[in-house]
């Protein structure tokens, strides 16, 4: 079928080419559990469709990753996107690390390629208040060869500029690399600077996906 032909026709790109496998952090290497974390606040049902659309489905919660303006002011931009229910987001926000869980396979996926010969990056949205509040989680992230969070150069995906970004940091050549994100937009982003994208919906689809470009290595899906 076509996923096949795709499948073949990234491999003939890549095969002997790819060096850099980049990986997004939220639902790749990491768990972003929100609707987990509001429901264990007492948020649930019709409550948390609201609350979440005042927050992590709003277009405000690119603030936390870009970093640019102070805590309590995206708050504020979240309880005025929905002022009726100010302490139910006051309540859901009061934390984000109990956002972010670790992922089993995370480090062992990290090292594998990397046993393999391949170079392992880290591109992620990312916000301050995720690493001071979930470290323990996030990491797998100091294994990578390398990194860039949105928190730290004020751009997120699918800026084209966060993908150029991390090329330019690393000296990587967008033809030897491969993106993993949950997220359409974002695997956009990164195919339009040239690198190979993958859509990452689970573990062992990934894999497929990866092997189907002409990267091997070592590793077990359980």
């Amino acid at each position: 079928g076509e996923e096949i032909r795709k499948c073949i026709f990234n491999m003939q790109r890549a095969v002997r080419m790819i060096k850099n496998i980049i990986f997004d952090m939220g639902n790749v290497l990491v768990d972003f559990c929100w609707e987990k974390a509001f429901k264990d606040k007492g948020i649930d049902g019709e409550m948390l469709e609201r609350v979440a659309n005042a927050t992590v489905r709003n277009k405000d919660w690119d603030e936390f990753d870009l970093a640019n303006i102070p805590h309590d002011q995206i708050i504020q931009k979240f309880v005025d996107n929905d002022p009726e229910i100010e302490d139910e987001i006051r309540l859901a926000t009061s934390s984000i690390g109990d956002m972010i869980k670790k992922k089993d396979y995370a480090k062992d996926l990290i090292t594998s390629l990397q046993r393999a010969g391949y170079c392992v990056y880290i591109l992620s949205n990312m916000s301050p208040e995720a690493f001071n509040e979930a470290g323990d989680a996030l990491a797998c992230s100091k294994l990578a060869d390398g990194e860039l969070f949105s928190c730290d150069c004020h751009l997120v995906k699918p800026d084209i500029e966060i993908y150029r970004m991390l090329l330019d940091k690393y000296s990587l050549c967008a033809s030897e690399c491969v993106f993993l994100d949950d997220k359409q937009e974002n695997v956009d982003g990164a195919e339009a600077c040239g690198i190979l994208g993958i859509v990452f919906t689970n573990l062992k689809e990934a894999i497929y996906k990866l092997n189907c470009m002409g990267i091997e290595f070592d590793y077990e899906v359980e």
